[in-house]
């Protein structure tokens, strides 16, 4: 996947409380279309706020919202850090 190989990481592997940006999803279904209508799109900043202690549900923060997803659909949006996160 070309936005992975570019420095990318899907969103299970970002670290907690790390601003990150959209870059793609890695398929397009019904499941990442609601996202993208629920405003997860590509260039949205994101973070994770919480990670539960056995791997799923994910907390993501965006645009004064939170959202819980499942680590499967955590898997389909690809981030990158921004500019000065490391």
């Amino acid at each position: 996947m070309k936005a992975i190989e570019n420095g990318g990481q899907t969103l299970d592997k970002a670290l907690k409380n790390k601003e990150m940006v959209i870059t793609a999803f890695t398929k397009s279904d019904r499941e990442t279309f609601l996202l993208r209508e629920m405003g997860l799109t590509v260039g949205r900043k994101v973070k994770i706020s919480f990670k539960s202690p056995i791997g799923s549900p994910f907390c993501v923060e965006y645009s004064g919202y939170r959202l819980l997803i499942g680590k499967e659909t955590a898997k389909k949006i690809i981030v990158k850090a921004l500019e000065g996160e490391k």
